[in-house]
């Protein structure tokens, strides 16, 4: 917010100058000071249009949309005296969470295939630390950012998670309800009894509906596949879990997680998470928006969308509200 006076300082001095020059020592003080009245309030309505919506960072709030150097973020949750954990409020566009690499050790990027159990360092495939997707964040989106933003986001420790998956939503099934091959996602729209099952994109999913794979169809653990030990470590961006999403969106609900994801750019992306998957070293765990909850993917998929996240000092560098989000 301290950026304000910078830009519009010298111009109200000025403004202000002139106008006790001609209010004071001019025969049309009364024609004037009619004129500054109508200039201060149209002068005002510009600086509204400009600040947005102002709020001091101790009144933000989880989906608060806050900008900060012409890029918009989406508030998760407060960290600390005017620090927040915020999400991106575009996606990268698709990426992979870890390609496999070939035999010279380069990156397979863009090539879709099963993945390697392992990473040459021994890690198992769906490690989020030192991932492909880890490094290209850390490494290179974070340091494409303004200089002024960079400054502003702290180092945050962070640690992966894992989730095993131990029911599912019956309103949901991958199958071809006319017996044939052709599968894909349908919700049914009747009854256990009488069913009608209509394709996910023309369903109409009631407003307390839940996802095929909601929430509470998981169990968090903070080991992964085969007993795998998570480290704890420090990183400026990153893909953000499944537990601080939640703080934003209730991953219970079909219609808010549809919703959340529908708002990446106004289109709908999958999006990626941190978490793997505890039953296998390949999987990673995604938001999935046909059937409207967290899933898992093989990491090498390239179709998942990246919304990074961070934490931010707003104290350090000029930011306005712009929007407020309800996805909860």
């Amino acid at each position: 917010m301290d950026g304000f006076f910078d830009k519009y300082g010298r111009v109200i001095i000025i403004a202000v100058a002139i106008c006790f020059v001609l209010l004071f020592l001019t025969p049309m003080r009364n024609v004037v000071g009619s004129s500054i009245n109508g200039f201060a309030g149209n002068f005002a309505n510009k600086v509204g249009e400009s600040l947005g919506t102002v709020k001091m960072p101790d009144e933000l709030g989880a989906g608060d949309v806050i900008e900060i150097e012409g890029m918009k973020f989406i508030v998760m949750s407060q960290t600390d005296d005017d620090t927040y954990l915020v999400i991106d409020g575009e996606s990268l566009g698709k990426m992979q969470y870890q390609p496999n690499v070939d035999s010279n050790g380069n990156y397979k990027v863009g090539t879709y295939e099963t993945p390697d159990e392992k990473r040459p360092d021994g890690q198992y495939s769906n490690t989020y630390e030192g991932s492909y997707i880890d490094n290209y964040l850390e490494n290179t989106w974070y340091k494409q950012l303004p200089e002024k933003l960079q400054k502003a986001i702290q180092a945050t420790d962070i640690k992966q998670t894992s989730y095993r998956n131990f029911e599912s939503n019956p309103k949901w099934r991958w199958f071809d309800p006319n017996g044939g091959s052709n599968n894909n996602w349908y919700y049914n729209e009747g009854t256990t009894e009488n069913p009608k099952w209509v394709r996910y994109d023309k369903a109409n999913i009631p407003e307390d509906a839940q996802g095929a794979y909601p929430l509470n169809c998981w169990k968090q653990n903070e080991k992964g596949y085969n007993n795998t030990t998570y480290n704890t470590i420090s990183r400026h961006v990153f893909l953000p879990s499944v537990e601080e999403v939640s703080n934003l969106v209730d991953l219970n609900n079909a219609n808010k997680v549809y919703n959340f994801l529908k708002g990446t750019n106004n289109s709908l992306h999958h999006m990626w998470f941190r978490d793997s998957n505890s039953s296998s070293p390949r999987h990673a765990m995604y938001l999935h928006c046909n059937f409207r909850s967290v899933n898992n993917d093989t990491v090498t998929d390239t179709w998942v969308g990246v919304r990074p996240a961070f934490t931010v000092d707003l104290s350090t560098v000029s930011v306005k509200v712009v929007d407020s989000v309800n996805y909860k």
